[in-house]
């Protein structure tokens, strides 16, 4: 073991309790000010936002803990304190700019069905895309105040617990990697901060496809448990948005294959891997049932995707955001097709405030892109030894595939918020260099504590400060 490596605290003191106390005293302070005010939708949302705390503040410091991290417990509350704020901008531009949406839908039908459900009435009829979203908002009303920016708040809650989901999956895939500068564009960026902020699908699908990256992380590290929170995912996916589940399979089946051998953790590894096998083919299959009378098609073959592909271009061609695109009907289309799907509207395509901020962001990603050029450069080398990055890699091309139908920037900016925590996964750098020098003394600081993996993990065991100040060359 080397003797610079430090040993992990029993118990790592953290700010997380008084922060938590802080941002809990202004909640009250602000509402106390304005309390007679408050409009009974905020009255009931402010309750919700001091509950949701109670149980987040807890939990950002169970996983500090977890990764004998002091920092990761308060930038958690800062990025709940950041998708609070998100759920109320949401909720005001819906209400000021456009006027209503999906979610005055899913907040209308789901009282009406909460009112059902204290009845003892729960006769459901089809379950699958938009009437799963109404029922859902109809269980979360049982206990939410009759409030809409009480849903804004509680679904905001869930999409950030999907974001926890994605960071806590890099950390046992990539140990190695610099999970604090993910951390900070996957909580803060404006589009996972803003448009997973509402009640309705961009939310849950972002919680799901966290969850099943969770699993499948697990998995690729040779955890038969990460089944459940793999198969709870895909399932959830599936009864909104199948053509993403798909997506995940399509993405997980090559990073199944490239995962080095080895046993995992009840020795079962060439049992498993078959059995896995197995069950993956039958979910597959179900996965693509659904998503074939989710499409209204056939056979979801070559055919049939392009026919879904021409429907979803007529109708995103309507509305104030149009533009022109360029559908992926061969590999030379990907490039164009990728820098329209992650970077685009390009200032100059900017007609409106919102519109200018979305333009700025992407100006960003395209520099933090420039700046990652090493671990792209790196990234066959890096896809190989580390299948979840593999597995992110197919899912963010297959979304620029699917995706570049979509003739609109309003609905292409609001759908590629599912797809960012996989591509952020790739401009992440390693703190090892993994493009070589693998005999080179390891950095006794480029270490960190990979939470409830594989035992194999343990020894990687160091306090995450000393990692932010390693200056060891990044990969």
């Amino acid at each position: 073991m080397n003797r610079h490596a430090t040993q992990p605290s029993v118990s790592t003191p953290t700010a997380a309790p008084l922060l938590g106390l802080l941002v809990l005293g202004i909640v009250l302070l602000v509402g106390a000010q304005r309390l007679s005010s408050l409009t009974p939708d905020e009255l009931g949302a402010l309750i919700v936002v001091i509950v949701l705390l109670a149980v987040t503040v807890p939990l950002a410091v169970v996983l500090g803990r977890i990764d004998d991290d002091r920092r990761l417990a308060t930038l958690l509350l800062a990025a709940f304190a950041a998708k609070m704020i998100g759920a109320y901008v949401r909720y005001s531009v819906l209400r000021n700019v456009y006027g209503g949406g999906d979610a005055d839908r899913y907040y209308t039908v789901g009282l009406e069905l909460a009112d059902q459900f204290d009845r003892g009435n729960y006769l459901f009829g089809e379950v699958s895309g938009t009437r799963f979203m109404e029922i859902l908002s109809g269980f979360a009303y049982t206990v939410l105040p009759r409030s809409e920016l009480a849903g804004f708040v509680f679904f905001s809650w869930i999409a950030f617990l999907g974001l926890i989901l994605f960071s806590r999956a890099i950390r046992i895939a990539l140990p190695d990697a610099d999970h604090r500068r993910y951390d900070l564009f996957l909580f803060f960026l404006p589009t996972l901060m803003f448009w997973p902020s509402s009640i309705g699908k961009e939310a849950w699908m972002v919680f799901v496809l966290g969850l099943a990256s969770y699993g499948a992380a697990r998995l690729l590290a040779h955890h038969p448990t990460g089944l459940v929170p793999l198969g709870l995912g895909l399932w959830g996916a599936s009864t909104v948005r199948p053509h993403l589940a798909l997506m995940v399979l399509a993405a997980l089946g090559p990073a199944w294959l490239v995962r080095s051998g080895g046993r995992n953790r009840l020795g079962l590894s060439p049992y498993f891997r078959a059995f896995g096998f197995a069950v993956l083919i039958v979910v597959i299959l179900a996965v693509v049932s659904q998503a074939e009378t989710f499409f209204g098609v056939e056979r979801l073959d070559a055919e049939g995707a392009q026919e879904v592909a021409t429907d979803t271009a007529a109708q995103t061609s309507q509305g104030g955001s149009e533009f022109e695109n360029t559908t992926v009907s061969s590999p030379t289309d990907i490039p164009s097709a990728a820098v329209t799907i992650l970077f685009r509207p390009f200032l100059w395509e900017a007609n409106s405030g919102q519109a200018l901020l979305t333009a700025a962001e992407g100006l960003v990603l395209l520099g933090l892109m420039a700046l990652s050029w090493r671990q792209l450069w790196a990234l066959p080398k890096t896809m190989i030894r580390n299948p979840y990055v593999l597995y992110c890699l197919v899912f963010t091309l297959a979304f620029i595939v699917a995706y570049s139908s979509f003739n609109n920037f309003g609905l292409l900016v609001r759908q590629r918020a599912q797809m960012f925590p996989f591509f952020l996964v790739l401009l992440t750098p390693l703190v090892r260099d993994t493009a070589g020098d693998e005999g080179r003394a390891e950095e006794p600081s480029a270490r960190v504590r990979e939470p409830m993996a594989a035992t194999t993990y343990a020894a990687r065991s160091v306090r995450w400060g000393a990692v932010a100040g390693a200056p060891g060359r990044r990969g």
